[in-house]
């Protein structure tokens, strides 16, 4: 990992996607709330040394309810951020662990983004399927 970044949110789900307020028939649903932050992160690919890095953007679920568990604990959402860059920052810098990404694209959008991070210990054992 080179950089983590945090910006608002370009766009406007209640504008964008009307169909998040969309009623059910027989249950009480509770609006989808948008995410109040974008994360990216900027890594470079491990052994490629001709890897000019990558930018991409997080979407894992529990980052973002982390960030809204964070800023409710810290106070505000400049903490709140601050307390989920200090994890990240800290996964990536054990040297005891590897980390690895699950990356996807949309389907209308040509660009990738990062679904998951995983951190494995180096020490694990090796398993064949």
């Amino acid at each position: 990992m080179i950089d983590f970044r945090t910006a608002r949110p370009t766009t406007d789900w209640a504008r964008a996607k009307p169909y998040t307020k969309q009623s059910h028939l027989y249950i009480d649903v509770k609006p989808l709330e948008q995410s109040p932050i974008d994360m990216k992160l900027r890594f470079r690919c491990k052994n490629n040394p001709s890897c000019k890095t990558h930018f991409c953007r997080l979407i894992g679920w529990e980052y973002m309810e982390a960030f809204r568990a964070f800023r409710i604990k810290y106070g505000s959402d400049a903490e709140g951020i601050a307390k989920i860059k200090e994890a990240i920052v800290s996964r990536f810098s054990d040297s005891s662990s590897s980390a690895f990404a699950l990356l996807g694209t949309h389907s209308r959008y040509p660009v990738w983004m990062i679904g998951q991070l995983y951190f494995f210990k180096k020490d694990l054992p090796q398993m064949l399927f």
